[in-house]
């Protein structure tokens, strides 16, 4: 059976030619020319693979078009009917205004008033855990829902909803009523300044206490400086 030559058999007959008859300089430039032409038709005869597209690379070749964005945040009026339905407060919601409204029926106002008379101190110290845990309340729902619109409010059972304790927002109290001078004037025994309703304070002065209450926590002023501020803020 015959063996087919290959091609480095066939140039190395040819140059054994161009070397026998002294024609090497003709003969080599050939055979490298016939090489070259030799590899680029195999490279280009060569058939090509397909492409094959892995579906799981892309992973948005297998999502839907036109899928609309769905925000899971719930809204404040979500988490109102949820409060509703566990909370043992009195609730309101005013969407117009947007107000979180409270109202604790274990509260007097003649007692918060008699106790901060005894003992103004001890009076904030207990006041100061609702205040807490309203201005924590505002922030969380600040950052479930995203909506910094509203404002928490606590009240003082009788008159309803009528005398405002403390109002906070994003986490940051707006009104306190210890720190209400209609309040601290009746403490202190002033007849003629009677407090009928806390309404709250206008939002400048609840911005300068907000900042003054920064710099302190910052350590940018002192207690003392804190204190002697606010109270010029409040008028007392």
């Amino acid at each position: 059976m015959k063996e087919k030559i290959g091609c480095w058999g066939w140039l190395g007959i040819l140059l054994a030619i161009a070397l026998i008859y002294d024609y090497w300089y003709i003969i080599v430039p050939l055979m490298v020319a016939a090489y070259c032409v030799l590899l680029w038709r195999k490279k280009h005869a060569a058939p090509k693979d397909p492409i094959v597209t892995d579906s799981v690379s892309n992973p948005t070749e297998s999502l839907p078009e036109n899928v609309p964005t769905i925000d899971a945040r719930p809204t404040v009026k979500d988490l109102f009917d949820a409060t509703k339905e566990s909370s043992a407060l009195t609730l309101r919601l005013d969407e117009e205004n947007k107000f979180y409204d409270f109202q604790d029926d274990q509260l007097d106002f003649n007692l918060v008033l008699a106790d901060y008379q005894n003992n103004p101190g001890q009076a904030r110290q207990d006041m100061q855990i609702i205040v807490d845990s309203l201005c924590e309340l505002s922030q969380t729902v600040y950052e479930e829902t995203g909506d910094l619109d509203y404002s928490f409010r606590e009240y003082i059972y009788q008159p309803d909803f009528t005398i405002l304790l403390v109002q906070a927002k994003a986490g940051q109290v707006e009104y306190f009523l210890l720190d209400d001078p209609q309040f601290l004037r009746l403490a202190n025994g002033d007849p003629e300044h009677p407090l009928l309703e806390a309404a709250p304070m206008d939002d400048n002065l609840a911005m300068q206490l907000r900042q003054l209450k920064a710099l302190f926590d910052e350590g940018v002023i002192t207690q003392a400086e804190f204190e002697a501020k606010k109270r010029q803020l409040l008028g007392i």
